[in-house]
Formats: structure tokens, sequence, C-alpha cells
């Protein structure tokens, strides 16, 4: 069964699902391949953007998590998520009998990693933090679909899957506050449409309209990530064999960029080369003069990444310029930032946030001119960020204006092949 209608019964029709997967030989690896590799990776790339991209703002207050900070965070959710799912089948296992259950290792891992299938598709929500709850609602219903299964797979009275699933939904909470801790020593922290669509008496697919495009969870490109997953999990699992942590990384690597694929993102482009992007960054703006700069290319999980970094200065005022174009995962940063629109202010800050003519900006500052930023996602994913202190948001449009958006939004990006 493809992984699309799989997740799919599970969560529309889980009372004919679960007897189906109870009857199911799959072993725990074949789980991990088919399956698990590919959600995991939903809510951490999301999440990645959301945080780092995106940003987080609260009674107009703005944060964004560091891009390289927000990259080591994704790395480290999507592998402590992947790892969670075990621990927990293993308490969920040894509190079977407790409950007048049967203990079932398989059985046990069966019930934890389908019924966190609603958890980890919620997590797309997090690509706009504003939208957050969604995904904990996502996750409530993940413990809806635990309880069900719970009397098919682990054979307790069905009297009993009220309290069983109370015990494990407290150490379930337990373990994520560990993982939430061991997350944040790497990284600290800081309207849509969700639909179903039917292509075909087989194949489904989830989209999510946004003002940019759609971002699809499109059946065919699941089921060819998936298959590229399990090429790189069979590639991670000889480099352990043999100690070679760089090959392990490689595999990791690919299989990150198969996630991002699957969510419309193309493997095949890169970002505009730092060094290109180092020439959007004029000596002088207006009175800014530029007083250093660095540029440099990358890659992280799949994506490769260029990011140029200027800072100018003016009497006692200094702004900074930042580039950053992530290439594969572009197109979903695009489509992200364009979900959001509003604006709050109160007796000392303002927040925007506007689109135009495929562009979106954002726009945060305190009304005393103590400080401002600009963050302005163009319309082919590329970010523009523009921040000041001692200075306000008159200087920021200013250094905003004196960049060549335009040029900057036609740049070319290279393709592989």
């Amino acid at each position: 069964m493809k992984l699309t209608e799989r997740a799919l019964a599970i969560v529309l029709s889980p009372r004919n699902t679960w007897p189906q997967i109870e009857e199911e030989s799959a072993s725990v690896g074949a789980i991990y391949r088919e399956y698990l590799l590919i959600l995991a990776a939903i809510p951490a790339v999301c999440g990645f953007i959301g945080t780092s991209i995106v940003g987080v703002s609260v009674f107009g207050v703005s944060a964004r998590v560091p891009v390289l900070s927000g990259l080591v965070g994704m790395v480290v959710s999507y592998a402590l998520s992947l790892a969670g799912v075990f621990v927990l089948s293993l308490i969920v296992n040894a509190l079977a009998p407790k409950f007048g259950g049967q203990s079932d290792a398989l059985k046990a891992f069966k019930l934890v990693a389908y019924a966190a299938t609603a958890s980890m598709f919620g997590g797309v929500f997090s690509i706009i933090p504003a939208l957050s709850l969604l995904g904990v609602l996502a996750g409530l219903y993940s413990l809806v679909l635990l309880y069900r299964g719970l009397p098919v797979l682990m054979k307790n009275p069905a009297e009993k899957s009220l309290a069983y699933t109370a015990v494990i939904i407290v150490c379930a909470v337990v373990l994520g506050l560990v993982m939430g801790a061991v997350t944040s020593i790497f990284a600290p922290s800081a309207g849509i449409g969700l639909q179903a669509s039917k292509r075909g008496a087989d194949s489904t697919g989830f989209r999510i309209e946004t003002p940019a495009g759609t971002l699809a969870l499109d059946p065919d490109r699941i089921e060819t990530a998936k298959q590229r997953m399990l090429e790189a999990s069979k590639r991670m699992e000889q480099a352990s064999s043999r100690n070679d942590g760089a090959a392990m990384a490689d595999a990791a690597n690919d299989s990150m960029a198969a996630a991002i694929t699957a969510m419309g993102g193309d493997a095949a482009v890169g970002p505009v080369p730092a060094k290109t992007l180092k020439t959007m960054l004029p000596d002088r703006i207006g009175d800014f003069r530029r007083v250093s700069s660095q540029a440099s290319d990358g890659a992280a999980m799949g994506s490769a990444m260029s990011e140029v970094h200027a800072r100018y200065t003016h009497d006692a005022a200094t702004a900074d310029i930042e580039i950053v174009d992530m290439g594969s995962a572009a197109t979903l940063i695009s489509m992200a930032t364009a979900m959001q629109a509003g604006e709050y202010e109160d007796d000392t800050s303002v927040r925007s946030t506007r689109r135009d003519g495929g562009r979106t900006t954002v726009l945060n500052y305190q009304r005393d001119g103590s400080s401002a930023e600009a963050r302005i996602t163009l319309s082919n994913g590329i970010v523009v960020t523009v921040s000041a202190q001692q200075a306000g948001i008159d200087a920021v449009k200013q250094l905003v204006d004196g960049l060549d958006l335009d040029r900057l939004e036609k740049s070319e990006r290279p393709r592989a092949g």
C-alpha cells in the first residue's frame, strides 16, 4: 500500500484500518524506511521554514532562529522524532499486561508509528508559526487514533483503553520534554486551506493553497521520495557498519533532499552563487557606507544554500543586510511567507505584513526610532533582511530602496545535469 493511501486510511477510517495493520507482517525497519522516514521530515522541514524564515511574532515582537541554528534544529528534531516513536513503543509494550493486554513489541511499534500519522502531517502547519495550534489539534487526533488502536493491537479490554491511553500520554509528555530539552541545546527557539484531493481511483494527495501557488504533498512525488529515502537508508546502514561518518552524512542529506522534493521542492535547482549575491550589495546606500561583508555557499540536510551579509554604518547607526537563497527549498519558502498578512501595533511598536507583486514584506519597528527591520521574500523565494539599530523605519526603507531587488529576483539558479 502506498504511503499516502495508508496515511489517509488511518486518519479517515481508523476503525477499518487498525485490523488491517494488525494482520500485516511488516518489520520495524520496513515501517521506518517506507513510512516514518518521510512523514517525520514534514514537521522538521516545515518547522525550520516557520522559525528561521517566516519568524515568530508575539505582541509585535518578532524573532527568528538563525538559519544555521534552524538547520541544526531541523536535523536534531528529525532524528529525535524517529527515535521517539521507537522509545514510546517500548513503553506501550511494557504497559500492556498492566491493562489486561498482551505484550508484542512489533504490534506496539505499529500502533505508535501509525497513530503518529495525524501529528506528523499536522506538522505542515508549523510552516506558519501563528497556525501551530492547528498542529496541536492534529496531535490530539493522534491520541484518538492511539486510543482506538490499543484494543485491536495490544488486545487490552476496551473499557481499559482510556486509562491505558492516559498513562501513555503522561509518558509521551515526559519523553517530549526530554526531546525538547535536547533540541533546544542545539537550536534555541525563538488564511490557509488544507485539502485532500482525489486524483484517480487509487491516488490521493494533500494540497495547501497559497497566494504564491500550491504546496502539494503529491502521491507520485511521495512515492518517488520514499524510494530515494529507502536507498539512502541502505547506504546509511552500510556506512554505519564501516564507521564512515562522511558517507552517513551524505546519505542523510539525500534523505532530507527527497523529503523537500516530496513537498514541491526541485532537487535539481541550486541556489544563486554567493559571489553573485555579493555583487548585489552596494558600497554605499544613501548616507550609509559598507564597512564589512562576507559570503558563503554551503549545504545542510539536502538543501544547498548561499548567504551574504554586509554591515553598513552612518554616525551612530548600524545596519545589517542579509540575503539568503535556499535553492531547492526556495519554492516552499515563497509559499510559506505568502500565507501571511496583517498588522499589529501598540504604543511602542508596529509590525505589518503585506504582499505586493509576488513579494511578501514584513516590517517590524519601534516607534521611537531605536530599531527597525524589513524582511522581503521575493517571488523566487530569495529572502532579503535589512535591520538597523539606532535608526528608524525610514532609514531601513532607504536601504531597501538602494538594493536592486528586480535584478535579484531575475537571478538565474544553476540546475544539476
